[in-house]
């Protein structure tokens, strides 16, 4: 039944939580209603619509909640993606879009709303310069051989009649173009996949090509930044990450791939 905004109560959004998780929803997903839920209550809040303080004592512990893991492209694995051979256009801006994300570190939100003013090519050095949605940081990243021939596609696509450098493409239709165009590319190999439901953790062995999202391109260049000894804190400044412990669960990866680079000496 509806309620008014000042009846609502903690049992009341405890009830809510419940209702999603028996919708199958995972923790992660029920978070994110649970931000936008308290994100409405402190506008109201702010508009003297409501008069509770729930937006700031209601925080229920999720289990899982940033505990997934790390997934990312090998590099050989990202270059099958940025030169497979696409027909459909809409695939094709979808594979541009994330071999950007790939080899500049934006963020996919970043990445799509880019536009020509934020490209600098006629200067000393080519880079792209824009406030990043998330933190409102001013971010300059500089252009390498991969990002720049991503530009170049747009260029010679006729793009630069358009204000976007890559052209818009559903939400919600990415990830699943992605998945296509990664299977079309050969990316193969198997990922572990955390859910949480509740107190309940599964855990299952996906297909590279049916895990893979947006998320993987930022992923794919901090990993490999870090792995080429790039210091973590000039990494930080291409991707806005406010703490060096954000960093962390890419720092091991990196540190575990050097080693293994170390042992093929031993072979």
């Amino acid at each position: 039944a509806e309620k008014p905004l000042d009846e609502i109560t903690e049992n009341d959004l405890s009830e809510f939580i419940g209702e999603l998780w028996q919708d199958g929803l995972e923790n992660q997903s029920v978070n994110l209603y649970l931000v936008r839920l308290r994100t409405m209550l402190r506008y109201a809040a702010q508009k003297k619509l409501y008069h509770g303080n729930l937006h700031d004592t209601f925080r229920p512990k999720l289990k899982g909640l940033g505990k997934k893991d790390v997934h990312y492209l090998e590099w050989e694995e990202f270059k099958l993606m940025m030169y497979v051979q696409l027909l459909d256009p809409v695939q094709i801006a979808v594979r541009d879009a994330f071999c950007f994300c790939c080899a500049t570190g934006l963020r996919v939100s970043d990445c799509t709303s880019l536009t020509w003013s934020q490209v600098h090519l006629d200067c000393g050095t080519p880079h792209i310069a824009l406030i990043a949605k998330k933190t409102t940081k001013p971010t300059v990243i500089e252009l390498n051989q991969f990002s720049r021939a991503l530009i170049d596609r747009q260029v010679a696509l006729g793009r630069r009649q358009d204000d976007l450098v890559f052209p818009p493409v559903n939400v919600r239709m990415r990830n699943y173009h992605l998945h296509t165009i990664a299977k079309a590319a050969g990316v193969r190999g198997l990922v572990r996949e955390l859910c949480f439901h509740g107190n309940k953790m599964t855990e299952q062995m996906v297909e590279k090509y049916d895990a893979i999202s947006t998320h993987w391109g930022r992923h794919t260049f901090i990993v490999h930044a870090l792995t080429l000894g790039i210091s973590p804190t000039i990494v930080m400044q291409w991707t806005g990450h406010a703490s060096f412990d954000s960093m962390k669960p890419y720092i091991a990866i990196a540190d575990t791939a050097r080693k293994s680079n170390m042992e093929l000496f031993n072979n």
